[in-house]
């Protein structure tokens, strides 16, 4: 293989480097693995916060029923006294049943607190549970998607090494006179500072090539460059 067509192979696998090194930056599991850590972050915000809510409903509900309790302790104290015939009084009756009444209804008052506490903590307890579930569900896609960016990074890696060291030993063939001018045409050209004749037509530029540069590339050992856009001509 002459030196020139070594040069071109190794620019072909620059540009396969390239491209390698730039889905190793955007992999699109990367991108998916962004949206979902961002979903569990708003999943795991949203179980703090029923969490929070759960352990507030069952310390209030612990005192409502305490405040039940005691209201039907003061309501039955006050039926039995009622009912006792320790009270004969008309007057005294009458304040005692009025009493009676008000501590009934206060009971079930209570009764129907601990009720609605009961079922919003219920309510809480479902939703924080089915919170938990995404939340596993998030955690054992984040977990997965982690081992397959772990696959897909290794396997990217594997052909950046091969092809890397591919074009080591093309490179170590290359004069240093002609890496020379392939770095400084790569400023301006990246990937296409060496191109292919194309029939008659420079591959870089798509300009005709004059008779004389034509016969020219026929001597396969001497460099030559398009004449119009400078790049290096393989013929």
């Amino acid at each position: 293989m002459s030196e020139l067509r070594r040069l071109y192979e190794a620019q072909l696998l620059e540009a396969k480097l390239d491209s390698l090194n730039l889905a190793l930056k955007e992999l699109p599991v990367y991108e998916e693995y962004r949206k979902l850590q961002a979903e569990a972050a708003e999943v795991n915000k949203a179980a703090g916060l029923l969490a929070g809510r759960l352990e507030e409903q069952w310390k209030r509900l612990k005192y409502l029923e305490l405040d039940m309790q005691k209201a039907e302790e003061e309501s039955k104290t006050a039926q039995v006294l009622l009912y006792s015939g320790k009270v004969s009084n008309p007057k005294e009756l009458a304040q005692l049943e009025a009493k009676a009444g008000s501590l009934q209804r206060e009971r079930s008052k209570a009764e129907d607190s601990v009720l609605q506490a009961m079922e919003a903590a219920e309510e809480t307890e479902k939703s924080l549970s089915a919170c938990r579930e995404k939340q596993q569900s998030l955690a054992d896609r984040l977990h997965r998607l982690k081992t397959q960016a772990v696959l897909e990074l290794s396997g990217l890696k594997e052909q950046i090494r091969e092809h890397q060291q591919e074009r080591e030993k093309l490179l170590a063939g290359i004069s240093d006179k002609l890496l020379s001018q392939y770095r400084e045409l790569q400023q301006r050209f990246r990937d296409t500072a060496l191109v292919p004749v194309d029939g008659e037509v420079c591959g870089g530029c798509r300009v005709s090539l004059s008779t004389n540069l034509k016969n020219r590339l026929c001597n396969p050992a001497a460099l030559q460059t398009c004449e119009y856009c400078g790049r290096i001509l393989v013929p």
